[in-house]
């Protein structure tokens, strides 16, 4: 059974089913895993402009939804189609960044925050959640870690730029650094790399070589996210990409290739800095 088709509440009696579909319906996923996630989440709305929250409970399945808003009415005839809503979440285990979303209400189904171009989109429709830099990640998983500091000031810290971890043409995950500037990034390991064909007969690769990967880091961050408490999803996603650079000093240089290695996180430097600088 679809989450979808568990946000409606029934009520029944011995004949009739009476049915009551939810204003609003929203899931949160894992954007390195993939996984639905609902424990821990603290998930608020309120109309555009006003002051009072509304908490939001889980459903089965991880979905939370809302059956009554303040300000917000089931839609008749001559009803203005939608109110604009803030939606907030935190997530009060600290393994993921807070975010917040404007969102148009009520809405069919679950809320669809726009982000999938494949038609059908492959699974049902989620906010993507990012994970916090004291995230605890899984053995066997790929991590990049990075402080990210603008190069004209280097004090100042880029909140939540976002990262992306690309293996030649392949993108192998993304991250967002939080408040601070402070980045986790976690992938799934590429497999082992095939080994060499050159000399007679072909030399082996060893383990070790076989499970280190040359991959390039692209970043993007808009200052007008700086400073704020947690970012809105659709300006998060649609920052400017910004040079990664090998120091803050001029002309500046661009960040080469780094080594992911497996069994040791990737943390990425400027050269001489424990921080990571954009041209910015």
């Amino acid at each position: 059974m679809s989450v979808a088709s568990l946000v409606p509440r029934q009520l029944r009696d011995s004949h009739d089913v009476l049915e009551l579909r939810a204003l609003f319906g929203v899931l949160f996923r894992d954007s390195f895993d993939g996984r639905v996630v609902a424990d821990g989440l603290d998930v608020e709305l309120r109309r555009a402009g006003t002051l009072a929250w509304q908490r939001l409970a889980s459903h089965p399945h991880g979905a939370f939804a809302a059956h009554a808003l303040r300000g917000l009415h089931r839609p008749v005839e001559g009803s203005p189609p939608t109110r604009r809503y803030e939606l907030r979440m935190r997530d009060t285990l600290a393994r993921f960044l807070p975010l917040e979303v404007g969102v148009d209400l009520p809405t069919e189904g679950l809320y669809d925050p726009g982000l999938d171009t494949t038609s059908p989109p492959p699974r049902e429709p989620a906010i993507p959640l990012y994970s916090a830099p004291c995230r605890a990640v899984a053995p066997g998983a790929g991590t990049v870690r990075a402080a990210l500091r603008r190069a004209s000031h280097p004090a100042a810290p880029t909140s939540w730029a976002r990262m992306e971890l690309w293996l030649g043409t392949t993108l192998f995950g993304q991250g967002v650094a939080d408040q601070e500037g402070e980045l986790l990034l976690p992938c799934h390991l590429p497999p082992p790399r095939e080994p060499p064909l050159h000399g007679s007969p072909p030399v082996p690769a060893t383990d070790f070589e076989r499970l280190r990967w040359d991959v390039s880091l692209r970043a993007f961050w808009d200052p007008a996210l700086a400073g704020r408490a947690r970012p809105d999803l659709h300006a998060l996603l649609a920052q400017p990409e910004v040079a990664l650079l090998r120091g803050p000093d001029s002309p500046p240089m661009p960040l080469g290739l780094q080594v992911l290695r497996a069994g040791y996180p990737l943390v990425a430097r400027s050269d001489g800095s424990p921080f990571l600088f954009v041209g910015a």
